[in-house]
């Protein structure tokens, strides 16, 4: 491991330890060029996404693999499918701004998948956050399909989405290409923070008319 690795990996450990929510004794981490693999226990997937997400905010870091298993305290214990279900289905139910009847819920040891649609991108994110809280969940596959109520043409989704780039104070719009094809969009470029690729992130992922989006823009490292 290099010494650039060697400081990435103990930068990415300090900022675990820092987080009262998370115990790291049970979590491992590998980098090799900026590429860092997470292994280990963590007590619920709420955890495994904090780690993951830790992870990303360091300085260097190009992408993250988490293979972080999940193990529910025996206090818990590990819910049945049956009760999951129930419990999602609740939740899904009692937030008005989703519409859970076109959301299909199939749980199996644990593992949640999504199936069936949503009329906002934003949308799809939010049913994924609500889930990943259920205690026995151990992983979710978001397989929602966004279909929007109506259709908005290309240049006015990538035009909004430019202009909220051109307002952020940590981010050169210049830096970034935005392309938009039948409501998919793909970021492209690179910003110097993950701070900064997040907010391009959040510059999609309320506006209308976007059915999907992949955010090829690299972190800039610096030497």
């Amino acid at each position: 491991m290099t010494l650039v690795d060697q400081k990435i990996k103990a930068d990415i450990l300090m900022r675990i330890r820092r987080d009262s929510r998370i115990n790291d004794t049970m979590i491992e981490v590998e980098v090799k060029n900026g590429l860092v693999q997470l292994g280990g226990v963590v007590s619920s997937y709420t955890k495994k996404l904090a780690v993951q997400i830790k992870a990303k905010q360091t300085r260097g870091v190009i992408s993250v693999d988490n293979q972080l298993e999940v193990f529910y305290p025996h206090a818990y214990g590990n819910p049945p499918s049956e009760e999951i279900q129930k419990t999602a289905e609740a939740i899904l139910s009692a937030n008005s701004d989703i519409d859970e009847t076109n959301i299909d819920i199939a749980i199996d040891a644990g593992i949640v998948t999504l199936k069936g649609s949503v009329k906002f991108f934003w949308q799809l994110h939010r049913v994924e956050e609500m889930i990943a809280n259920i205690i026995g969940v151990v992983n979710l596959k978001n397989e929602l399909a966004v279909v929007p109520s109506e259709k908005i043409n290309n240049e006015i989704i990538a035009a909004q989405i430019m202009e909220e780039l051109a307002d952020s104070e940590i981010i050169d719009q210049s830096q970034i290409l935005v392309e938009v094809e039948d409501g998919t969009v793909i970021l492209s470029g690179t910003v110097k923070t993950y701070a900064a690729k997040k907010e391009a992130f959040e510059a999609v992922v309320h506006k209308p008319g976007v059915k999907h989006l992949t955010n090829n823009i690299a972190i800039a490292i610096e030497k």
